[in-house]
């Protein structure tokens, strides 16, 4: 499928995110927190890569920081050209906001991951389907980020992250599109 298919898709579901109540984000976002927080708990040598939600993207701050009280090691993304590379964090006020992408970052004080390291990586998208497609901003930093970790690490499980208005029936998918494991929405 072409980008402008892409394009539509991305439109018509921001349409849906934006026509979503407060209570109904919040909602949303309380119960994919419960569900992440069911998928680790009990598991042993836990590294999570998370994403910092935007205001589109469903809150995962609460489960971010329940995972840091535990002694979950957590990383998270920055954005360097052409991709992303993820900086263990200690707290979610230890991050700045990246003045090009406007979304808070590890600074370079916060030491990077051994990629090798991470078992599990939670995946921001504009829209998904049941069985793991993903369809992203458009950019392709994921997508380069999530090939690459697939060579280094095998076993990382690849979770999207969305809230229900995001899941579609299908989505136009190309070669590097890469797929999640599961997708967790509220």
């Amino acid at each position: 499928m072409h980008a402008e298919n892409k394009n539509t898709v991305r439109q018509l579901t921001k349409q849906r995110i934006d026509a979503m109540t407060d209570g109904e984000r919040r909602f949303e976002s309380v119960t994919i927190c419960d569900r992440l927080w069911s998928k680790v708990t009990g598991a042993h040598d836990l590294c999570i890569a998370i994403f910092m939600p935007l205001n589109t993207e469903p809150n995962i701050v609460p489960f971010i920081e329940k995972c840091l009280e535990e002694k979950i090691t957590i990383c998270a993304p920055v954005w360097e050209y052409p991709g992303l590379t993820f900086r263990i964090i200690q707290s979610v006020h230890d991050l700045a906001e990246n003045p090009h992408t406007k979304i808070a970052e590890p600074t370079e004080r916060s030491p990077l991951i051994d990629p090798k390291m991470i078992s599990h990586a939670l995946v921001p998208g504009r829209a998904f389907t049941q069985i793991g497609q993903r369809l992203g901003r458009g950019g392709g930093a994921y997508d380069r980020w999530i090939s690459l970790q697939r060579t280094i690490n095998l076993s990382t499980r690849f979770i999207g992250v969305c809230f229900r208005c995001q899941i579609v029936d299908e989505l136009p998918m190309e070669e590097h599109d890469e797929k999640m494991d599961e997708v967790v929405t509220g």
